[in-house]
């Protein structure tokens, strides 16, 4: 595996940070939404997706973790 500068780490990180305050922004939209709103969100996003990226966000905080997760997960996303 190619070792990642700082900078470039930096950069991976401030773009995850970016995303993030995007996402609870947009988020923010449907909990103060209707259900009707929520329903439509539901029915467009995939469950599994969605699963998947909150379950790697909470393995990233602990390595250990995060390596047994790396070592059981097998979903991938499709767009």
């Amino acid at each position: 595996m190619k070792r990642q500068t700082v900078p470039d780490v930096a950069a991976r990180v401030q773009a995850v940070e970016d995303i993030l305050y995007a996402l609870n922004d947009e988020l923010q939209f449907f909990k103060e939404g209707s259900p009707h709103s929520r329903k439509i969100l539901r029915w467009r996003l995939s469950g599994g997706d969605v699963g998947y990226i909150t379950t790697l966000l909470k393995a990233l905080f602990d390595e250990e973790k995060f390596q047994n997760w790396l070592a059981m997960t097998t979903y991938e996303m499709r767009r």
